[in-house]
């Protein structure tokens, strides 16, 4: 036996190196994820960047109802719009039906809305189509509402 002289690497060496591998590999693979992670929220910020939303009118409330019209002045397209509502007995939020609109065009609606006076913000804001989720963009608040 022309090998029977040699030792093998010890059982200590062994598990020193198969520790430093796997924490070099899970390294790499969390780089990675980090980076594709930051490289998705620029593309939802770029998918944003072209969306605005204004107040083309009076937002007011009156018999249960609150009256608003907005406008995409934006150059993309809004697929929907929602609604969230800050007062003091409580936060409300709110998806517009059907309100998807191109640019330039105004959407005009009363919806069933509770308010018992006071305080109140609403927040309207637009929603685009991303990985074939809708996600909210930056929209406007409103903090008064007037009598119809």
């Amino acid at each position: 036996m022309l090998f029977s002289s040699k030792k093998a690497m010890s059982p200590l060496i062994a598990t020193v190196l198969l520790i430093a591998f796997a924490v070099a590999l899970g390294a790499m693979i969390m780089n990675w994820s980090a980076d594709a992670v930051v490289d998705n929220s620029v593309d939802l910020a770029t998918a944003c960047a072209s969306v605005k939303i204004q107040n083309n009118g009076n937002i007011c409330y009156a018999d249960g109802k609150l009256t608003f019209n907005v406008k995409n002045v934006g150059k993309a397209r809004i697929n929907a719009v929602r609604i969230k509502s800050s007062s003091e007995i409580g936060d409300l939020e709110l998806a517009v039906k059907d309100s998807s609109m191109i640019n330039g065009e105004a959407l005009e609606r009363s919806i069933p809305f509770i308010y018992s006076g006071g305080g109140i913000e609403l927040d309207f804001l637009p929603l685009v189509n991303y990985d074939g989720d809708l996600v909210e963009c930056e929209g406007f608040s409103q903090t008064s509402l007037a009598t119809c």
